[in-house]
């Protein structure tokens, strides 16, 4: 006796094709990589630049999911922590100050552990290593778990132990708009209109 078969159970259907490429992709790739997309650095720098010149234009709404998106991007060994302070700018702008200090915080944190300030637990150091050339760290990230997932992949190991100059020179740049951002956020605790800081 033989079956009829529905035509949304037939091998050659799309939905049979999709749910098979779904089923592939999740045995082949890890969680969350489909998401993840990958510019290349001068693509990410481009797009930071561009939504940190909607930042000063006062779009503030725009520039702040642009900078949502980009903290989201895979940077290729490399942690992408830059859009964080944009995001406590953009927050900052918009009056959302408790929003805007939690991710000048991350920020801060972030820039500790780019600086070598700060230790993922796990993080080689070549000089005062172990036989399997790894040495624990015991680094509190207590409120700070954004730092510790953006900064203390196991794939960023290597990017650590030799700074570049250009990444030097950043985190001191960093370290200047973060204290002035952060004076002008003090300063805002009581009056319920933030103002752009000056440049």
């Amino acid at each position: 006796m033989r079956f009829k078969m529905d035509n949304a159970l037939r091998p050659n259907s799309s939905r049979t094709l999709a749910w098979g490429a779904a089923i592939a992709c999740l045995m082949l790739l890890p969680c969350g990589a489909a998401q993840a997309e990958e510019l290349s650095e001068q693509q990410f720098q481009t797009r930071l630049e561009r939504a940190a010149t909607l930042l000063a234009n006062g779009e503030y709404e725009y520039s702040l999911s642009e900078f949502i998106a980009l903290s989201k991007m895979d940077r290729h060994e490399t942690p992408n922590y830059e859009p964080f302070f944009y995001i406590a700018k953009a927050n900052f702008y918009l009056g959302e100050l408790s929003a805007a200090q939690d991710s000048l915080n991350q920020f801060k944190c972030m820039l500790r552990v780019d600086s070598g300030v700060k230790k993922c637990s796990n993080a080689p150091n070549l000089k005062t290593s172990t036989p399997n050339k790894i040495v624990m760290y015991q680094s509190d990230f207590t409120d700070l778990q954004q730092c510790y997932v953006t900064m203390c992949g196991e794939l960023y190991f290597s990017y650590y132990e030799d700074p570049t100059k250009r990444s030097l020179l950043s985190i001191t740049k960093y370290w200047s708009e973060v204290d002035k951002l952060q004076e002008q956020m003090t300063a805002s605790t009581s009056s319920t209109t933030p103002t752009q800081p000056k440049e």
